[in-house]
């Protein structure tokens, strides 16, 4: 079997094959034209959500995967200390929470208290949220409290099938 021998542009668009080795590539130039592109390590590993609706989705896959709501109406979030910064940024983009590393941990807490933010929370995710437990934790340990029985808020459980929602 003969060696391979490949060079390319940068725009990936043409591939060059000299000492042809199998029956599937002979000596000559593929030009690339169907979208095919070398895999980059240089892509985005978060996308931002661009608004209220998205960030909603994004705030309730995140609190049915790693938060709850605690029984002292507290909405509490882990995040892995890599992924500190998305704590902080939920934090700017609300107005509102505390983020605290956990002693001895690889992790951060992200911690909303505030009526204000938690309302903010619980309208974003309004409709949103997919596990039964944590919707259980929200009209059992936030909107069943006495501090939150002003609010009138109808709180539903997305129990669709379809997982677009981007």
């Amino acid at each position: 079997m003969k060696k391979l021998k490949q060079r390319s542009k940068s725009a990936g668009n043409i591939l060059t094959i000299t000492n042809g080795t199998s029956e599937t590539l002979r000596d000559g130039v593929v030009v690339n034209s169907e979208n095919v592109r070398r895999v980059s390590d240089h892509v985005p590993k978060h996308l931002k959500p661009l608004n209220n609706e998205q960030l909603g989705y994004y705030l309730a896959g995140l609190i049915d995967g790693d938060g709850h709501f605690s029984k002292a109406q507290q909405l509490v979030i882990v995040f892995s200390s890599p992924d500190a910064f998305l704590a902080y940024y939920l934090k700017e983009k609300l107005g509102y929470g505390n983020v605290k590393k956990v002693k001895d941990k690889n992790a951060y807490l992200l911690i909303i208290a505030n009526k204000k933010g938690m309302l903010q929370v619980i309208n974003l995710i309004n409709g949103k949220l997919r596990t039964k437990h944590r919707f259980d934790q929200v009209v059992n340990n936030v909107l069943n409290h006495n501090k939150y029985t002003d609010q009138n808020i109808h709180f539903t459980l997305d129990s669709s099938k379809n997982l677009d929602n981007h």
